[in-house]
């Protein structure tokens, strides 16, 4: 299925809702399911209220995530909740040493392939923000993971 619809498409037909009947949480993002002949679709709006309308770029960021973990090529699977440290790199502080997981190495030249196609849609600030976000949240897991 396509990541990214660049054309408009009319899903007035669909029910809209800041409720959905599944686990996780429900947020202020508006969503929605169909079944189609090829299995459930999944809609999920960016931000909305009911003043401004749809905002920010939630979906994007899943776009980017989904990228990103196909870059490092980790499968991107349902895990267990727990109770863990106050942030998430509390969390990787309660890994044991030499238990991280593996994972292909982020590489600058990757910018391209998590960013590709997102020109249209958010500014180039933005972009800049977030490979700047993810490439230092990178080096400083390699840093950890590195301790010895």
């Amino acid at each position: 299925m396509e990541k990214i619809i660049h054309t408009l498409q009319n899903l007035t037909h669909l029910s809209w809702s800041k409720i959905r009947n599944s686990s996780g949480p429900a947020g202020s993002f508006l969503k929605s399911q169909e079944d189609t002949a090829e299995g459930r679709i999944y809609y999920k709006l960016s931000d909305y209220d009911s003043y401004h309308g749809i905002v920010g770029h939630e979906s994007i960021n899943e776009i980017i995530a989904d990228r990103l973990l196909t870059i490092l090529d980790m499968a991107d699977k349902p895990v267990q909740c727990f109770v863990g440290s106050r942030s998430a790199w509390g969390n990787l502080h309660l890994i044991p040493q030499g238990q991280y997981q593996r994972v292909r190495p982020l590489k600058e030249t990757d910018r391209a392939v998590l960013l590709d196609g997102l020109d249209d849609t958010v500014s180039n600030y933005r972009l800049e923000r977030t490979w700047e976000m993810i490439w230092r949240r990178w080096q400083a897991y390699e840093a950890l993971r590195n301790q010895g």
